[in-house]
């Protein structure tokens, strides 16, 4: 049976990853986080969401974690039963329904945090667009 977090890097709640480092926040307690890398090789609970959940799933399996997927619909109203599993392992989600799991937040709970980048091009488009918009 896997920890409930990787060893030396347990706290109270769930878990959570810096952003600039690809790292796992707990969902109870944000100030608790591994880097990814620490669930490398490991299985663990994947939980989506999303409009795409199979994306988060490859992401975190390009990152090496061995994923055992649990797709939700995207907005899903989460409730901890759909978060609790009879072997213990850890469980990572989206930064995204983290939020909606506070409340019932333990310590096999973690999520990834999510840093997007836009393109200088796509920043240049929109600048130029919603100048058009302010001339109207």
């Amino acid at each position: 049976m896997a920890a409930a977090c990787p060893p030396d890097h347990c706290a109270s709640g769930l878990r959570a990853w810096p952003k600039s480092t690809r790292v796992s926040f707990s969902v109870g307690d944000v100030r608790a986080s591994v880097p990814l890398a620490a669930f490398s090789g490991q299985s663990v609970h994947a939980v989506a969401g999303i409009g795409h959940p199979a994306r988060f799933f490859a992401s975190l399996r390009s990152l090496g974690v061995r994923v055992i997927e649990h797709p939700f619909p995207d907005h899903h109203r989460f409730r901890a039963e759909d978060v609790q599993f009879a072997d213990g392992k850890s469980v990572i989600m989206t930064e995204k329904d983290a939020v909606k799991c506070e409340s019932f937040a333990t310590e096999q709970l973690w999520y990834l945090a999510v840093n997007a980048r836009v393109s200088a091009g796509f920043g240049e488009w929109l600048q130029a667009r919603l100048g058009e918009k302010s001339d109207e």
